[in-house]
Order: structure tokens, then sequence, then C-alpha cells
């Protein structure tokens, strides 16, 4: 019962402001915070030796752990904390009731994950599982809308009136999506788009837009790929192919740039830890073929015309300057005051402290590179111009503490 009821709080404090789901339940923040408060008491009273500190990431040693020291978590979240009082001050919509519990929320699942360390394993499996469920259901809704087994207009919603402005992507429009009996958001308001000559309709699963359903699910292709965390072979090859293909036509530019540069980045750290370091010729070399890398694009026209692609690599189009105008929140603005560049600046320092935990822990760490590798992915992905909204989520806080508490570092002589 109690072990139900983590799993079930695991993944609603997850899936909070990163799928829509949750959001449809009045206060939904509020319950997770009491929910998690309540779990952490029961947690406490069937079983103190929880709070063992010596005790195993999990119980066949699948990993290890480093939960005896919280002091970087908490640094973090004290970042976080200051990034959320700085985003108070400067938008007058922000309600400090919501701001204290997103803080709170926060602080509550890195002490219920704390306190169920040897519970882990189990929740990334559940969290899997998950993902998996929630792309099948998208599937089948696809398959339902393409096959016109169903009539678009009688399962026709508008997320912002469906999460009382929660989201707000489609707050001008009332006919944005088709939801074919609550198995997944289809977006037939304007997520038809080109690619390779193929017209696809775009799908979301259970989250607001494709770049946010991808950013959910990615994590759990990874460890598919790179963990043995689903032991059963049949499985997780049923899990790859169908989150594989809702990841695909999702059709998240954002998402396939994000992974070409997530192992470009592994190939060349590989690469350069094993045979460019010894020597600085060795080392020019290695540089040289980086800078190489901009002209193989010449070979790549044909995709990138696309309308998949050009309509979010276009100069006018509202993602590019999003994200650039994210890129460039230091330069000098006199429509900004120094509240804003503090704000920023906080900001990129989380950030920092997220790329430089991953690239630290990719290079160092001796075994469970995955989840450094996902904490890499999540920060690249973010930088279409989505910084403010990922960096927020318990969801991407997560697999920053997972990738501390399970890496194994062994200085170096």
């Amino acid at each position: 019962m109690l072990n139900n009821l983590n799993y079930f709080v695991f993944l609603l404090s997850l899936s909070i402001s990163a799928l829509v789901l949750p959001s449809i339940i009045p206060k939904v923040s509020l319950i997770t915070s009491i929910l998690l408060f309540g779990t952490i008491l029961l947690n406490l009273y069937f079983d103190n030796k929880r709070l063992d500190s010596n005790k195993k990431f999990s119980s066949n040693n699948y990993l290890s752990s480093n939960f005896e020291s919280i002091h970087f978590p908490f640094i973090v979240l004290f970042l976080l904390f200051c990034w959320v009082l700085l985003r108070f001050f400067m938008f007058e919509k922000s309600s400090p009731l919501s701001d204290l519990n997103l803080i709170a929320m926060h602080v509550l699942f890195l002490f219920f994950l704390y306190i169920t360390q040897h519970k882990v394993v189990s929740y990334l499996k559940a969290y899997i599982y998950l993902v998996f469920i929630m792309s099948v259901c998208a599937l089948l809704a696809n398959f339902l809308f393409i096959f016109d087994y169903i009539n678009p207009d009688a399962h026709e919603v508008n997320i912002s009136i469906l999460t009382n402005g929660a989201f707000s992507r489609d707050l001008l429009s009332l006919e944005s999506y088709t939801f074919p009996y609550g198995l997944g958001f289809i977006l037939t308001g304007d997520g038809q788009l080109n690619f390779l000559g193929i017209d696809f309709i775009r799908i979301s699963g259970w989250a607001h837009e494709p770049t946010s359903a991808t950013l959910f699910v990615s994590p759990a292709l990874l460890l598919l790929f790179h963990e043995n965390i689903i032991t059963n072979q049949a499985m997780k090859f049923v899990m790859i192919i169908s989150i594989g293909a809702f990841w695909f036509l999702a059709l998240s530019v954002g998402s396939f740039l994000a992974f070409a540069i997530l192992y470009s980045i592994v190939f060349f750290i590989y690469i350069y830890k094993k045979f460019f370091h010894k020597s600085k010729t060795m080392v020019i070399i290695f540089l040289s073929m980086i800078l190489l890398i901009p002209f193989s694009f010449v070979y790549l026209g044909h995709v990138f015309e696309s309308a998949l692609f050009s309509s979010k690599f276009n100069l006018d189009s509202h993602t590019f300057n999003t994200a650039f105008d994210q890129l460039k929140w230091f330069m000098p603005d006199s429509n900004k005051d120094l509240l804003s560049y503090t704000y920023h600046l906080f900001l990129w320092v989380i950030i920092f402290t997220f790329f430089l935990s991953s690239i630290f822990f990719l290079t160092h760490s001796q075994s469970n590179k995955v989840y450094a590798m996902i904490l890499l992915y999540i920060i690249i992905h973010s930088m279409k111009g989505s910084q403010t909204t990922v960096f927020y989520l318990i969801f991407t806080y997560f697999w920053l503490y997972i990738t501390y508490f399970s890496s194994i570092y062994k200085p170096r002589n």
C-alpha cells in the first residue's frame, strides 16, 4: 500500500507542469505538496531504517549512492529560491503563495527522494512505464485520427480552458487540439508540418506541445538504450519501438537537434580521452576536426529546406527569436532594469551549474554516465528558448539529483 502511494506521489511530482493531465485537477500543486508531506511522514513512521545513510541505492546494488551528502542539491535549491523570489518581484502576475508552494514542493520532493532512496530504481522503472503508456495511448489516438475512426470535431478541446489557464498555448484559439477519448493530444490547430515532402499532423501525448512531450519521454529512451532497468528484453524492445515512434511523430526539432548535439559531445569526449589528450599536436588535430563540423551541414540542405526545419530556423520565426532573446539577455537594453538582469543572471547560474555537473560526471564518473547524458540533453533541449519553464520543473531537478547521487567519482592521481 505504502509502496503504491510512493510511486503515485513520485510520478505526480514528476508530471507537475511537465504534462497537462495533472493540471486538470484544481489546486494540484498544493495537493502534491500535501501528499509529499504526508507520504514523508508515513515513510518515517513505518520504516525508520530508511534514514540509514549507509544504505545502498537499491537492494540489488544496481546503482551506487552518494546519498550521505545532500549539500549540493540544497545549494541548487537555494539558487532556485533566489530565482523564484526575483521572479515574484519582476512579474506583476506572480502569486506569492504559488511561488512559495513551488519551493516547498522542491524541498519536500528532495526529502521524499532521500528517505525512500532504496526505491529509486523502482521509481525509474515506474517513470519508464508511465512514458510507455503515454506513448501507446498517443499512438492509438493518432491511429484513430489518421484513419478516420473518429470525428475530430467531436473531440476538440482547448487546453487553456481545460486547465483553467495553467497552460496558455492555445489561449486565443478555441479549436486547437483533438483529444480522442482522452488518449492523447493531436495538434490540429497549428500542428501540420512538412518533413521530406511528407505532411504530418504532430502529436504531443499528454503534454501541451511536442517540445514538452519529447523533453518528458527522451530520458526514458536514454535509459532503455544505456541501462538495464527493464530486464525483460522483449518488453524493452516493445518499449523502445513504442516510445521511439511517439518521439518521432511528435516531430520536435528541438529534440532532434538535442540528441544530435548530445551524441556529438559524447563522441568527441570519448575520442579525445581515447586518442587525442596525449600530446599538443593531437589536441590541435582534434580541435581542427571540430571546426570542420559546420561544413557538413552543406550536405543536409534538403533536410533544412523542409517546412519542419525552415519554420524554426527562419530569422522571423517565433521559435528562433525566442531562443535568441534568451541567449542575449546580458546585452545592454534600455527596456531592461537591474532586476531583469539579476533575474536572468540567477537563471543562467542555475543552467551553468547543471551544465558543469553534467560535463563533470560525464568525464569523471566511472559508471552510470547515462544520467549525466540525460542532464546534458535537458540543458540542450531547453536552449530553444524554454529555459524559464524547464528550470523550475521538479522533473528537471530530479535528473540532477540522480546524476549526483548515482555517480562514482575517483580522483585522478
